[in-house]
């Protein structure tokens, strides 16, 4: 299993191509098994195999139907105050070199994971699916869920870092600014 402050390289080759591993590293996964190895390194003993991870994202949103304002709101009241920051693995923290929003569609989660250098491809298949709950006429709440493919020693230890910001209230202590965790469970 790899060490905890690690970098991630994806790398594809075409049949027939060689690639060199740089000193200290190792194969951790393989898409098409190693059937083809041939090195003057040992044949690694195990490999972890890809899965799937799906993570869960829910938040409320303020009455449509009223002028009321919500904490969880932002001050432009357009509800765009539920940032997603970067992800946790293994106690280490990762910022993306931007924040989402949960709902934002897969193609920008796939860019905000891909914006860690030291995860680069390592992430694959990555969908998002958005719901909300307009029942009688007012907006709800909302759901999130993301699902990637990845090898268990990061998806079993990752969290994906969020944050909001509480209006008016800044006299809570450190500050208005609440963050928790999303983390996934297998497909």
């Amino acid at each position: 299993m790899p060490t905890q402050n690690c970098t991630y390289k994806s790398i594809t080759l075409a049949a027939g191509e060689q690639f060199i591993l740089p000193p200290g590293a190792e194969i951790v996964t393989t898409t098409n098994g190693l059937n083809d190895y041939t090195s003057t390194c040992p044949k690694p003993a195990t490999l972890e195999e890809l899965k799937c991870y799906k993570f869960r994202f829910s938040g409320a949103d303020g009455d449509s139907v009223s002028f009321r304002r919500e904490n969880w709101e932002g001050p432009g009241g357009n509800g765009d105050n539920f940032n997603v920051d970067g992800i946790t693995v293994n106690d280490i923290y990762y910022p993306f070199n931007f924040s989402i929003q949960a709902w934002q569609n897969a193609a920008s989660w796939t860019t905000a994971l891909n914006s860690i250098s030291q995860f680069s491809g390592i992430f694959s298949n990555i969908t998002s699916a958005y719901d909300d709950d307009r029942s009688l006429g007012a907006n709800r709440g909302w759901t999130t869920v993301v699902t990637l493919t990845t090898i268990p020693s990061i998806a079993d230890n990752m969290f994906f870092n969020i944050s909001t910001l509480i209006n008016d209230q800044s006299t809570v202590p450190d500050g208005s600014l609440t963050k928790a965790y999303v983390r996934g469970e297998i497909c």
